[in-house]
């Protein structure tokens, strides 16, 4: 005899969320609220995640969540034990691209406007800042390092993402290795260099975090991101 379709149907279940063990509620935090690539905030301008978007690609164009079908921030409002937990995982597993404003851009850089809701930007881990010419991060790695580090007390790496659409221009050109150049002379020279552009000239040494990173990226390569 056939069987009726209704009875192919399984009954509705309960399942306790927060009975399953911690690390298992992460994973499945860290599925639906982590991205590969940047979110990019609309810092000074647009705040929270009204028009945050991922950015997978140095050239690529910039997408919507939607584009992300795992992704799911609606978890965030399941109940305020799951909100708990879930937070820590999206504002501190994904990388945030902030815009490289400096004391001269306009806007000027003013950290001390929030980017995030009221108790979650001291949960944010990981931020990146991205140019096309490495003086652009020379008020950065000086000075603006310390209001960053104010406005995101629990910032843990800072990334300055150096992005090099051609290796023609001149001092793009310094930075690749010479032909029969040893390692070890390649990266003291352009360690010097790069401690003259953003030392302004000076020749003084300047002093870093420990972290914060330099990274070179050429076009089309895939923006680092915690996540899938």
């Amino acid at each position: 005899l056939p069987v009726p379709a209704e009875a192919l149907i399984p009954e509705p279940f309960n399942i306790n969320f927060m009975a399953f063990p911690l690390t298992i509620r992460n994973r499945i935090y860290t599925y639906l609220l982590t991205v590969s690539g940047l979110i990019s905030i609309r810092q000074n301008r647009t705040p929270f995640f009204a028009y945050a978007l991922i950015q997978d690609e140095i050239t690529g164009n910039k997408t919507s969540f939607s584009k992300c079908s795992s992704f799911n921030i609606n978890i965030l409002q399941t109940c305020k034990a799951v909100h708990a937990e879930a937070k820590e995982v999206l504002y501190g597993e994904n990388k945030f691209d902030m815009l490289n404003l400096t004391d001269k851009t306009s806007p000027k850089a003013d950290f001390g406007v929030q980017v995030f809701g009221m108790g979650y930007q001291s949960l944010v881990k990981r931020t990146v800042f991205r140019a096309e010419y490495l003086k652009e991060f020379a008020w950065m790695v000086n000075s603006g390092w310390t209001g960053l580090k104010e406005a995101f007390p629990g910032l843990e790496h800072e990334t300055l993402v150096l992005e090099l659409e051609e290796l023609g221009l001149k001092y793009h050109r310094v930075l690749v290795r010479k032909e029969r150049e040893e390692w070890r002379k390649w990266v003291k020279r352009i360690s010097r260099s790069i401690m003259t552009v953003l030392g302004g000239g000076r020749g003084k040494a300047i002093v870093v975090p420990v972290w914060m990173d330099l990274e070179v990226m050429f076009p089309g390569r895939r923006e680092v991101g915690k996540g899938r």
